[in-house]
């Protein structure tokens, strides 16, 4: 880059915007000391030109204060308006607002003692969110078919390993559980206890296997529609019910 390029305004415009008119000060400092040296890197010239701008910085900011000092002076004086009073006086004080510096304290809590930290713990823990309570959902069948599904299976595992175990030990324990002795003693009950007990033994496995054959088709990519599922959940309902009454009066 040639050197005359840096004694141009454009060159300085673009590092540091100037502070004092072209023709004050600096400019002919300025060309001396970056043309006029063309033994100096272009570094150094870089540098010194800098130094002669912050030079000019601060003689702009010594005549700034030099002039607010003489309004003030006229102000004194009366030479201005009240409004121009104000105004200048705004503009003095301006730098004094500034340099004050404003201590503030944060707040302290005072101590808490374990117990009242374990309170407020409760109290917290107490805003948790918890699930939904299953009451609040609207009574449907799919959901009450597939719940009611589960606890028959449950029951009928569940009966089937007791009385087999039951059987299993009745020769040590001495029970006389042959198929004899339980239909003697089951023939002694009333008619309406015993179809009573018969129906609810019943109900479980009819309607676990009703609704099993629903699983099973489900299993096949059949029956999804969501009226269908319901059709055929009350279809399953009806159907173990009535079979449940058949193997309670007539088995």
């Amino acid at each position: 880059m040639p050197r005359e390029f840096f004694a141009t305004k454009a060159w300085r415009g673009r590092l540091v915007p100037p502070l004092i008119d072209d023709d004050d000060l600096c400019d002919e400092s300025i060309t001396n000391v970056i043309v006029s040296s063309p033994s100096t890197s272009a570094k150094g010239r870089y540098t010194e030109f800098l130094l002669c701008y912050a030079t000019q910085d601060a003689i702009s900011t010594m005549l700034a204060q030099r002039t607010i000092q003489q309004s003030l002076r006229r102000v004194a004086a009366g030479g201005y308006g009240s409004s121009q009073q104000l105004a200048l006086s705004k503009i003095a004080i301006a730098p004094l607002s500034i340099s004050k510096i404003q201590n503030r304290h944060a707040a302290t809590s005072p101590g808490l003692t374990p117990a009242d930290s374990y309170k407020i713990l409760v109290e917290q823990r107490k805003n948790r969110p918890v699930s939904p309570h299953l009451a609040i959902y609207q009574p449907q069948i799919p959901w009450i078919l597939s719940i009611t599904h589960r606890i028959t299976g449950s029951i009928l595992s569940g009966g089937f390993y007791i009385f087999g175990s039951a059987y299993l030990v009745a020769p040590v324990l001495g029970w006389d559980l042959s198929s004899a002795a339980m239909a003697a003693s089951f023939g002694a009950w009333p008619l309406l206890a015993k179809v009573s007990a018969k129906f609810l033994v019943a109900l479980p496995f009819t309607f676990h296997s009703f609704n099993g054959i629903r699983h099973l088709a489900w299993d096949s990519a059949v029956g999804f529609g969501k009226l269908t599922v319901i059709k055929t959940g009350w279809a399953c309902v009806g159907v173990s019910l009535v079979s449940a009454l058949g193997l309670a009066f007539f088995v």
